[in-house]
């Protein structure tokens, strides 16, 4: 009996928090947010804010630039280092920050953002690009004074997943630029404003995954012309008891390092991991830090290896193949139309959306060691790529821009429009 009473009253508990926060969207989207456009509209420059957690997840270059030579944005970088993560890492992924952005010269607000969306007074923006849509969970004072923007920071895959589109946050953004149609109409069926507020533009991320590389000179290492370049990119989930289980990373940590010594004379791999599978493996219960940093310091100094632990548009453009079991990167990668394996016990079971199954498609499957070793010599050295017309296929029907235009122009000319 006490059981049950413990069920009802876990139960009840639920009912009323979904009843406050459907409450408080519609508050937000009937009263606050026609206020706050009307305070936009007609303003000569706007200030559009973008929050930035780490290297990896930035993906708004080319919005950025383009903003910059348009006289109606002043787009900023504000830095807020991983939140929710150890102190440690933060202070690592603020210096990765200051350094990329700062070599590429952008404007840096001068105060660092510890708390995500907790700002000083003197913070001033009309728009807010955001890095995840996660949290807050309820309506704070600051999401009462900018319009609230947001573009995936990886391509969807999942978009029929509640808890990954329906957060309080997606119910009151004011715009959310998608990759797809079909992203939307999934959403739609689960998000309880209906996805009223998602458009359709075109990935943002894939601006850069599109450029020409013409040279690998300072991307890869410089050990022979004719070596093929691999990207091993693992998840961080490698936790069993995480709510998505996706990383084989336990499975053939060793084997990668294996095979990129026997195979030296051939290939060169670049070690990307998740940048939230560093502080995963510290733990304890995995490895700890002192093995972890042996281990990544031997990518570091491989003769024919290299650690990738920054942005990575350049790295995939001018590489030969991938190997990896990350969400986003499945159809991120896909804008090179290169050679991809997906290491995965069953493609069937992976949580995607139908464009995601499609994507799978379009990837060789990894299920153990002697199939990575078979795909990079038949397919990535000896070229046997019997899966090339498939992928040039989905391109060409998902990922090409119509009439030239660049996703970063889509999105600007929606804003202007509706401001």
């Amino acid at each position: 009996m006490d059981f049950l009473n413990k069920i009802r009253k876990t139960k009840f508990a639920h009912n009323c928090a979904v009843f406050v926060r459907h409450r408080q969207i519609n508050y937000y989207n009937s009263r606050i947010l026609p206020c706050l456009i009307d305070s936009k509209k007609g303003k000569e420059r706007l200030n559009v804010a973008f929050i930035v957690y780490n290297v990896s997840m930035w993906k708004y270059n080319s919005l950025y630039e383009a903003m910059l030579k348009d006289d109606r944005f002043n787009p900023f970088i504000v830095l807020t280092p991983s939140p929710g993560k150890e102190k440690e890492i933060r202070e690592k992924h603020l210096q990765e920050m200051k350094n990329e952005f700062g070599k590429l010269n952008y404007n840096i607000y001068p105060n660092v953002v510890w708390n995500n969306l907790k700002f000083d007074s003197d913070f001033e923006a009309d728009i807010i690009f955001l890095a995840q849509m996660y949290e807050p969970n309820f309506l704070t004072k600051e999401l009462k004074k900018y319009l609230i923007c947001y573009c995936p920071y990886g391509f969807p895959s999942t978009s029929s997943s509640k808890w990954a589109v329906d957060t309080f946050l997606h119910n009151i953004a004011w715009k959310e630029f998608q990759a797809t149609q079909l992203s939307i109409d999934n959403s739609a069926e689960v998000m309880y404003n209906k996805a009223k507020n998602r458009v359709l533009t075109g990935y943002v991320f894939g601006d850069e995954l599109k450029k020409s590389i013409d040279s690998s000179d300072g991307i890869w290492k410089n050990v022979g012309k004719n070596h093929k370049k691999i990207i091993w990119a693992p998840h961080f989930s490698i936790d069993p008891e995480h709510h998505f289980h996706l990383s084989n990373f336990l499975d053939v940590y060793d084997f990668m390092l294996e095979i990129a010594d026997r195979l030296k004379n051939e290939i060169q791999i670049a070690f990307k991991p998740h940048p939230f599978l560093y502080p995963t493996l510290c733990q304890e219960k995995f490895w700890g830090k002192d093995k972890t940093d042996e281990y990544y310091t031997k990518w570091k100094n491989l003769e024919n290896g290299q650690l990738e632990d920054g942005s990575y548009a350049e790295l995939f453009c001018s590489s030969d193949a991938i190997i990896h079991d990350c969400g986003s990167f499945t159809i991120e990668y896909l804008f090179t139309r290169k050679p991809a394996m997906y290491l995965i016990d069953n493609p069937n079971e992976r949580e995607a959306d139908s464009l995601g199954h499609k994507a799978l498609d379009c990837y060789y499957h990894g299920t153990s060691k002697a199939e990575i070793e078979n795909f990079i010599r038949n397919v990535v050295i000896n070229g046997n790529d019997e899966l090339q017309d498939k992928r040039n296929s989905f391109y060409n029907k998902y990922l090409k821009s119509e009439n030239n235009t660049t996703v970063a122009d889509n999105i600007i000319k929606i804003i202007k429009e509706s401001l």
